[in-house]
């Protein structure tokens, strides 16, 4: 006789197991799973390139401790005096990349600024032509004045700038592009089409190969040497240590070099001309240099044009850009990140996108003449422009806009 069975219990089955609000909605979870596989299989070696399309005025780098200091930084009026202190081991590590590599890193320095104690700011090599003695002239020391000028069939009509208001003016230069087809002009960089929607590329030295004779103008090379420091061109910026100070409201402050008791006295002569002709330029003032243990010399320091820079044009509507040394003006695409070489954004970050400079260069690179003729107006401020174009070539200025530090700004209204 055998007793009761029991009865024996069955797995639960895998839908089971499921939450019960997935089972009654588990199509459109179906729907999107197999939406991106395919995604995945069809798109997987596609770029996908965000595009900034706010209208922000919102500057996304505040400054959250301004130095107010005891005298303006710019006010010629008065003397002014600048003392750098930093490690010899920094210094010497940074030269010798400078000299194998070209790099221009950033090292660790106390500043006192006209009797204003700063501590932890960085300074490093600034320019480009201007620093090829430093690297056994491996650099660019200036090209003659019959350099072939880049103008539309030599007659200097640049590719031009982004359509807005007045561009910037200063030691960058301004909006603008090299010019259409090749013309061998008297004067280089003056003459065969310096281009921009305004403003001053006053930059080592102000002056360069230029002027219907040719020669170098008022292009001054300096012999400059690592054993003394306070004749190298720097810049000075507050902020790369401790985030979000400012100097008077300046974040970065641009020491010009100078040799042997010399100062680029035209340099400071083209800013001033360039403010008295109504186009933006950068502030500057003489100062007293002493770095580490090294003699007091005379220097000329300029605004160097930042965040700050841009926000005081046209009370900060729009957009600055500044060409890169390293880059060109050429058409590579829709994709941003192929121009990060070119143009660096100094304001508006994450509001505001390369969109604007992207657009121009296709126009330039791929108008036929008649279109370029027809439409330089959509794209340039063209009164500017020629305000621009006749101010380099009255200062014979070698380092605007066509030289070959490629020195310019552009600037989106």
């Amino acid at each position: 006789m055998t007793g009761p069975t029991t009865p024996r219990q069955r797995g639960r089955r895998l839908k089971d197991r499921l939450p019960v609000r997935l089972r009654h909605h588990w199509k459109p979870g179906a729907a999107l799973g197999i939406g991106l596989a395919a995604m995945v299989f069809f798109l997987g070696d596609a770029r996908i390139s965000p595009y900034v399309t706010s209208a922000s005025r919102v500057e996304g780098d505040p400054i959250t401790e301004d130095v107010r200091g005891t005298v303006d930084l710019y006010d010629t009026s008065v003397p002014h005096s600048i003392q750098l202190t930093y490690k010899q081991t920094d210094f010497d590590k940074m030269m010798k990349e400078f000299k194998e590599n070209g790099t221009k890193d950033y090292i660790e320095a106390d500043l006192v600024v006209d009797g204003v104690y700063l501590n932890d700011v960085g300074i490093r090599l600034k320019g480009n032509s201007t620093l090829s003695s430093l690297r056994g002239n491996r650099g660019n020391r200036g090209m003659p004045g019959g350099m072939p000028g880049v103008g539309r069939g030599g007659a200097g009509f640049p590719q031009g700038g982004p359509a807005g208001a007045d561009g910037p003016a200063g030691g960058q230069g301004a909006a603008g592009g090299q010019g259409r087809g090749q013309g061998q002009q008297p004067g280089g960089a003056g003459a065969g089409g310096a281009g921009g929607a305004a403003g001053t590329g006053a930059g080592p030295g102000g002056g360069g190969p230029g002027g219907a004779g040719g020669g170098f103008g008022g292009m001054v090379q300096y012999d400059l040497s690592a054993d003394k420091p306070e004749e190298l061109p720097w810049l000075v910026k507050i902020d790369e240590y401790v985030e979000g100070r400012a100097y008077q409201g300046e974040r970065e402050i641009s020491l010009r070099p100078g040799s042997n008791a010399q100062v680029p006295l035209n340099e400071a002569l083209s800013l001033s001309l360039t403010d008295k002709s109504g186009q933006k330029a950068e502030r500057y003032a003489f100062t007293q240099v002493k770095v580490n243990d090294r003699p007091s010399v005379a220097r000329l320091m300029v605004e160097a044009p930042d965040t700050d820079y841009a926000d005081d044009i046209a009370d900060g509507n729009g957009v600055l850009y500044k060409a890169q040394a390293s880059g060109s003006f050429e058409y590579r695409g829709d994709d941003p990140s192929e121009y990060e070489d070119s143009f660096k954004q100094l304001n508006k970050k994450g509001s505001q996108d390369l969109e604007p400079v992207m657009k121009l260069i296709k126009w330039a690179s791929e108008a036929s003449d008649e279109e370029f003729a027809r439409e330089l107006h959509k794209y340039v401020d063209v009164e500017s422009l020629a305000r621009y174009v006749a101010s380099q070539n009255l200062l014979l200025n070698f380092d605007d806009i066509a030289g070959p530090g490629k020195n310019y700004l552009l600037w989106y209204d």
